[in-house]
């Protein structure tokens, strides 16, 4: 009556210390046991223990297979993240007693570690790697049996989140350096940026884009080895961008803009003296000459008195009012260069004053002029004068012996009878 039975489980050669010398009625059932376990029953009055009955193994010694390891995050080529790791684990299965456990083990930078979670029969473990370094993460899977995994999985996860130092683009004329305006031929250098951090991933490498105005061919390429050397001739506005780039895909950018400006030498204008008048004769086309005639745009016209003629900004005339003025083209480049042409507007079309069949003046101004002697001492009193008075397509012509003081009388009379 003072005697009990009892029994221990082994897992091996070890005791399970809750199933330790447990007691069991005669025919009773001691629980659920794993595979792989052994249990021994024995006799015993509190203080003598009779031999252990034979051992009774319940075998399970398969190992269950190896658990898999999975990353939220992409990883670059160059297996590098710059971004916070996150890691799920999950258990491999087990043919026999079943999966039971994950271990695993992390090494190198900091993780956060999650709970083990069993959800509809798949257990998993997470982590979160928040810092830069490299870890190393083994994994195994544990089956109710106490078997593990025989040979781990491992994973290897480099982070790299600090950006490397920023390429330089350096420009000069090879006078002066990083001027926002040259006029002269300029010469871009680019240098690529370096890693920085306690934690490098490598400079994977540095790019470089050069774009431009006036139909520029863009020009992009990568920087395999040491400076990348361009140089500018064209006149234009350019925008320069170099990007440095490291193995874990952060990266630095700059940008310039520096401008390379067209430089006028000379200005010619044809004519340079012009008259018109308002019936007949009220525009005139000057034409400019630019040298460079790359810089022709970049000139401006303007009419020293818009009130007797405009000009536009081809070079077109229009006469407004009977009067003089200038018309300037001027270039815009800071060089002030500029050429000049003096316009005459009348209101009257042409008149012709003859001699002898020689041509005396033919002009639009009512002043009179000879070309030339006219053969008497006193050419005003003796000499035949034919008038010839014209507006606007219509003439009228006068034949007198009288002095060229009355045909100037009859010239006024006219005008004023034809308004001209």
């Amino acid at each position: 009556e003072k005697l009990q039975m009892k029994y221990t489980v082994y897992n091996g050669e070890s005791p399970i210390a809750e199933r330790e010398n447990q007691p069991i009625e005669v025919g009773g059932k001691i629980g659920e046991l794993y595979l792989g376990y052994i249990v021994r029953v024995y006799l015993t009055d509190g203080t003598n223990k009779s031999q252990d009955s034979v051992a009774v193994p319940i075998e399970d010694f398969g190992k269950p297979a190896q658990p898999t390891i999975q990353i939220a995050e992409t990883a670059t080529e160059d297996n590098w993240y710059n971004k916070v790791i996150n890691v799920t684990i999950t258990a491999g299965t087990d043919a026999e007693s079943g999966a039971n456990k994950i271990r695993y083990e992390v090494t190198g930078a900091e993780a956060s570690i999650g709970n083990v979670t069993t959800t509809e029969g798949t257990l998993t473990a997470t982590l979160t790697i928040n810092t830069d370094g490299i870890t190393t993460i083994k994994a195994y899977t544990i089956d109710k049996a106490n078997n593990e995994t025989e040979t781990p999985i491992q994973k290897i996860l480099q982070k790299d989140t600090s950006k490397p130092n920023a390429p330089t683009i350096n420009v000069t004329d090879g006078t002066t350096e990083n001027q926002a305006t040259y006029t002269k031929d300029i010469t871009v250098t680019i240098t690529p940026g370096g890693e920085t951090g306690t934690i490098q991933s490598g400079i994977k490498g540095t790019t470089y884009s050069i774009t431009g105005t006036n139909g520029f061919t863009t020009d992009t390429g990568e920087i395999p080895s040491g400076n990348k050397v361009v140089n500018l001739t064209q006149d234009a506005q350019y925008t320069i961008t170099a990007t440095t780039k490291d193995k874990a895909g952060n990266e630095t950018k700059v940008t310039k803009t520096v401008e390379k400006k067209i430089v006028i030498k000379n200005i010619t204008l044809e004519p340079t003296t012009a008259i018109l008048n308002l019936t007949t004769n009220k525009t005139i086309q000057l034409t400019a000459t630019v040298d460079p005639d790359s810089a022709k745009d970049q000139v401006k016209w303007e009419s020293s008195t818009p009130g007797v003629a405009t000009v536009s900004q081809t070079g077109l005339v229009t006469a407004v009012t009977a009067g003089t003025t200038t018309i300037t083209v001027k270039a815009q480049d800071g060089s002030n260069i500029s050429k000049s042409c003096t316009i005459t507007v009348s209101q009257w079309s042409t008149w012709s004053y003859y001699s002898n069949g020689e041509a005396i003046y033919n002009g639009t101004s009512p002043a009179i002029l000879r070309s030339g002697p006219l053969g008497a001492s006193d050419p005003y009193q003796t000499q035949t004068v034919r008038f010839a008075l014209q507006c606007a397509g219509k003439s009228r012509r006068l034949r007198s012996n009288r002095p060229l003081f009355l045909q100037t009388i009859w010239y006024l009379v006219y005008r004023f009878l034809y308004k001209w």
